[in-house]
């Protein structure tokens, strides 16, 4: 019998999509806007990554979906990203708290809220 312990991580505080690239500019004046981020209520998730659907009806994809135009996918590796309120805690503590640094500015789709440190999780979808 095959049987799993499930661990609860934390409450999800936050769904985004990223439309855009966040990286903008020409090298060597290439710099971070995390300005296009898309704060949304619900995410629909498909083995080809994230999309979430407007107010307004209009479906959005994430940039790192196979199916967007100018798709940032790393052949699957990178479809879906989660982050953990407590990374962004340890990087504050390590280079100091900044308005530009707030939770989520890393551009995840899902963002948990936890006081602890989180090892790195492997989430695959089943055919």
């Amino acid at each position: 019998m095959n049987t799993t312990t499930l661990h609860l991580l934390g409450k999800i505080i936050r769904l985004q999509i990223q439309p855009s690239a966040l990286t903008l500019g020409e090298r060597p004046n290439r710099y971070y806007d995390p300005a296009a981020l898309l704060a949304v209520n619900e995410l629909i998730l498909t083995r080809n990554g994230a999309a979430a659907r407007l107010p307004g009806g209009e479906l959005v994809l994430d940039i790192h979906n196979a199916e967007h135009p100018q798709n940032l996918n790393d052949e699957g590796e990178n479809d879906l990203s989660i982050n953990f309120t407590s990374h962004y805690d340890a990087i504050r503590a390590k280079f100091g708290a900044s308005d530009r640094l707030f939770n989520g500015c890393g551009g995840e789709n899902i963002l948990i809220e936890t006081g602890e440190p989180t090892r790195p999780v492997t989430v695959a979808v089943a055919d």
